[in-house]
């Protein structure tokens, strides 16, 4: 749109996924399968400050499977570095396909002042990795720069410290991480589509901090069960951000 900022960025993710007990080599049926990511993403927003809205679009670019090299990565993070068992299932591991896959993000701003933002989000997800449409509400709390200001008003975005909560529902439609990949079939283990849970609920709650283009956040998660024998998750995360511009 004429009226809209537009920023664009790069991102670099290798995650992984794991049966809730990895000292065992062999099949855990009923739990979820081991998968290693590793891709790259090159997205783009849109800011209309007029509306207060921001249009986030994304390709996502990867492999899942042996080539994320997630196999030796952990085994080696649990032998030098964390004190836990060492993962002896990575062989039953889905096997590499492709990760592409696009996705649309819109978020709505209904509540904004230098110390409260409140926002209604709208995302979908189409690819070989995860197909997927998800809603929800999103909420902070502190010193905040406005993120549907402009990107050039640089007196009034030095730093900020904020509380954060996001909430969201998700509708399910496939899900390569429990089902394996689109084109590569030969799977030692994976979930049958009747197992996904295909309604999940997801909330987090955190800190961010920010100073110049230093980005620093902390948060705890929680999400629903995904598959049927499956269980509901928290976790713990810590993000760091570098702006390059």
């Amino acid at each position: 749109l004429p009226q809209s900022q537009m920023k664009y960025g790069i991102a670099f993710d290798h995650y992984a996924f794991t049966p809730l007990h990895i000292v065992y080599d062999s099949i855990l049926y009923g739990d979820r399968p081991y998968a290693g990511c590793i891709s790259v993403t090159s997205f783009r927003i849109s800011t209309d400050q007029n509306k207060r809205k921001q249009i986030a679009t994304s390709i996502v670019l990867g492999l899942i499977g042996p080539a994320s090299l997630w196999k030796p990565v952990q085994t080696r993070l649990h032998k030098n570095l964390i004190p836990a068992p060492q993962p002896k299932g990575w062989d039953n591991q889905i096997r590499n396909d492709l990760i592409l896959n696009y996705k649309v993000n819109i978020e709505k701003n209904f509540i904004g002042t230098n110390c409260f933002q409140l926002n209604g989000n709208a995302e979908t997800i189409a690819g070989t990795l995860n197909d997927k449409l998800s809603a929800g509400l999103s909420l902070e709390m502190g010193k905040i720069n406005d993120p549907f200001g402009s990107y050039k008003n640089i007196p009034e975005r030095k730093w900020e410290l904020y509380l954060f909560a996001h909430s969201f529902g998700s509708l399910i439609g496939y899900d390569a991480t429990l089902q394996g990949g689109v084109f590569n079939k030969k799977n030692p283990y994976t979930l049958s589509g009747e197992a996904i849970n295909r309604i999940t609920l997801q909330h987090q709650i955190g800190l961010m901090f920010n100073i110049n283009k230093f980005y620093l956040e902390l948060s705890e998660s929680f999400l629903s069960k995904e598959f049927n024998t499956g269980l509901s998750h928290h976790w713990g995360s810590l993000g760091i951000v570098f702006e390059l511009k």
